[in-house]
């Protein structure tokens, strides 16, 4: 993007895809954690509440928020794991776990 003659913003669609729009609002609360700012609100209740006043049914949205967030993980392990980042993925593994709902 560009604004006065001067590069404004750049798209990055190197993760681009097709599917779930609940997935955007998995993969932010699954790294909220880690990024400061996002940690400190409830994107998924967010959304829900917008669902809500805008009247949108969104069926089974806590199991596919929950499916998307497995998905985020396991890909975010599958990553650390091929560059060696042996102590991130082991708390992203943790994390994969929590929102999976295992102890």
């Amino acid at each position: 993007m560009v604004s006065e003659n001067k590069i404004s913003g750049v798209f990055d669609w190197g993760r681009g895809m097709y599917g779930d729009f609940l997935m955007d609002l998995a993969w932010i609360d699954f790294w909220a954690p880690w990024s400061p700012g996002w940690d400190a609100m409830d994107i998924i209740a967010a959304a829900r509440d917008h669902f809500r006043a805008i009247g949108l049914n969104v069926p089974n949205v806590s199991e596919r928020i929950r499916a998307c967030q497995i998905y985020v993980g396991l890909d975010g392990m599958a990553f650390q794991a091929h560059i060696g980042r042996w102590a991130d993925l082991a708390r992203t593994a943790a994390r994969t776990l929590e929102v999976a709902g295992r102890p």
